[in-house]
């Protein structure tokens, strides 16, 4: 019997059995922290179920999540469990002179009616969404307008609230609250004053959320259930802002701060006492948002223009590809080893940065832990040869990515070294440049094949040694060279 139709008659014979006990017996099914036992919405009513039964219905969700793709990604667990618990009693009313004693085959044609009710509960569970994350990018005295990295745009403040509709929120409270001359507490009494209009409650909203940081960031997420949406798009406010992170020294980098994501929090608080009791607080603010002289961040910008539309291209097709359930693996390995990038850039640890880096590296070259493998990818995406002198020490790039890889991250990883509290500022320096011209060595390759629509996008193996003659051909044009700096990221 399928694995579906196994669940389905668990479920089914759980509930039936429950449901004929008396009410006393039912109540011993409780679930912990609640005063009923388990049940299944059947039309208005509902019937009690067993924890077994309850827990099949999770295994359900769970096994018939993954279908059809296109679904996979725009639609959370949370939404499918009460869509799967949901579309059991549709499919029980479906049923309603079952006797399980005598209709054997009942089971095939319920475990049909189920994905039909699914299907049908799930049909109006996603929506179109504009997702806006508050984050600190530029200082506003360096008067940067607003920026795109693929799907995402980036919004000084003041451009963000005139990209809203006046008509639909009071964006001239907003701007009152930010001037100084109406507090939040106000707003927020007028908001909840019962006579409000959704556009001051809206108002109250955008100034909470975005409190006092000066950018947000806005990427629209289509045909997503809200908990995705939500998710989504702040893992691609995520990506966009590493990427920024690859073209900043990092130092500059750790100065890129998001709301509610993977970067750093605008402030720190820790709690102490002294050797007589005495609390103290310490508070750690983060400088946030990246000055220099008039015109400093519109000269990165422009500078970087070439480089942040490629990353744009592939985060854009990353993008896509996610909302339709079938990934590029090519697209899939940049992204992910920008992410691991971007957590290690962001990692007080240095046993947990090489760790984080040295995955990064791997993703990239598809190394699988192999040296050799490793050692001669890198080299080809830098356009050199495995044994060429990388560092004024006299180190060849293979020697490089031993000590960071194998006496780094994997003997970190796998327990042959130890090092939670202890200091490897040389070898995290070394594994973020290796990383960081890595992922800057893919971007325009990347795009490139990406915008010509090629095979190799396709590929469900082999693909980075499909993708290395690229790699080659493209750092000798442009006489790429192999990192070789000690700063410490």
């Amino acid at each position: 019997m399928p694995p579906i139709e196994t669940l389905i008659e668990t479920i089914v014979e759980e509930a039936w059995r429950v449901s004929n006990l008396p009410l006393a017996d039912q109540m011993a099914e409780k679930r912990p922290g609640s005063p009923f036992p388990p049940s299944i919405p059947v039309g208005m009513a509902q019937i009690h179920t067993s924890n077994r039964g309850f827990d099949a219905i999770g295994k359900l969700a769970d096994l018939y999540r993954f279908e059809p793709p296109s679904l996979r990604n725009r639609i959370s667990k949370e939404t499918y469990a009460k869509a799967a618990l949901f579309a059991i009693g549709d499919s029980i009313i479906g049923f309603p002179d079952l006797q399980l004693s005598t209709d054997a085959d009942w089971v095939a044609p319920m475990a049909t009616l189920f994905k039909e009710k699914l299907a049908a509960r799930l049909v109006n569970t996603t929506k179109n969404q504009t997702q806006y994350i508050p984050c600190h990018i530029f200082d506003p005295d360096q008067k940067v307008p607003a920026f795109k990295i693929g799907p995402v745009t980036f919004y000084p403040r003041s451009d963000w609230l005139r990209s809203l509709d006046a008509g639909v929120v009071r964006i001239d409270l907003i701007r009152k609250v930010w001037k100084g001359s109406l507090s939040t507490e106000e707003l927020q009494k007028d908001a909840f004053s019962g006579r409000s209009a959704d556009a001051v409650r809206g108002a109250f909203a955008a100034v909470k959320s975005v409190g006092g940081h000066f950018w947000v960031a806005a990427v629209k997420v289509p045909d997503h259930e809200p908990i995705q949406s939500t998710k989504k798009g702040t893992m691609l406010v995520s990506l966009a802002m590493d990427v920024l992170s690859l073209l900043l020294v990092p130092t500059d980098s750790a100065r890129l701060l998001m709301s509610g994501g993977q970067h750093a929090a605008f402030s720190e608080r820790s709690l102490f006492s002294n050797d007589q009791g005495k609390l103290f607080d310490r508070v750690r603010i983060h400088m946030h948002g990246l000055g220099g002289p008039p015109g400093h961040a519109k000269k990165f910008l422009k500078g970087t223009k070439k480089l942040l539309d490629a990353a744009g291209v592939i985060i854009s097709r990353y993008d896509t590809d996610a909302a339709s359930g079938r990934s590029s693996r090519l697209v899939e390995r940049w992204i992910n080893a920008l992410h691991w990038y971007g957590q290690a850039l962001r990692e007080p640890s240095d046993f947990m940065a090489l760790v984080k880096y040295g995955c990064a590296m791997d993703i990239l070259t598809d190394g699988t832990g192999n040296l050799t493998q490793l050692a001669a990818r890198t080299a080809a995406a830098f356009g050199i040869e495995p044994d060429a002198v990388v560092t004024k020490d006299g180190d060849k790039l293979e020697t490089i990515i031993s000590r960071v890889f194998n006496e780094g991250r994997s003997a970190l990883a796998h327990g042959s070294d130890f090092g939670v509290l202890a200091e490897k500022g040389d070898q995290r320096a070394l594994a973020y440049d290796l990383v960081h011209k890595l992922l800057l060595s893919f971007i325009e390759p990347l795009a490139a094949i990406i915008k010509e629509s090629h095979a190799m996008l396709t590929l469900e193996k082999d693909e980075v040694r499909a993708f290395a003659g690229r790699l080659k051909s493209f750092a000798k044009g442009t006489g790429a060279k192999a990192p070789a700096g000690k700063r410490r990221p």
